[in-house]
């Protein structure tokens, strides 16, 4: 079914089309990632070596998990990832929270596990 032509925009949702009134301001939805400075500290340098956005990263990563999310093993990896990463840092953070005794590191630096140039 085609959307009735207007002037308007015109958007397909799940029951079928509706009219977009282009002269009110749009809100778009937010999704907060709380992210432990570890983590952080790795998106910012990544961010930044290709001159884009925190934003920018974490869409590119949305768009490549989501495309990729009908995989029966990815979406275990998703439910595996919300329990671990209440006790752990994923392998990609720098070892900022990690116990360094038991990786042979130094106790007073975190290493930078990902670097980006």
């Amino acid at each position: 079914m085609a959307p009735p032509s207007a002037e308007g925009a015109w958007f397909l949702g799940r029951e079928g089309y509706s009219e977009v009134n282009l002269n009110k301001e749009y809100k778009m939805s937010v999704i907060r990632v709380h992210l432990e400075p570890a983590e952080s500290h790795v998106v910012d340098r990544l961010a930044h070596a290709l001159k884009v956005s925190r934003e920018d990263v974490a869409y590119a990563a949305l768009d490549r998990l989501m495309t990729a999310s009908q995989d029966p093993g990815l979406q275990n990896e998703i439910k595996e990832t919300s329990q671990s990463r209440k006790n752990n840092l994923p392998l990609w953070a720098d070892t900022e929270r990690s116990v360094h005794a038991y990786e042979g590191g130094h106790d007073d630096q975190p290493e930078e596990r990902l670097r980006f140039e």
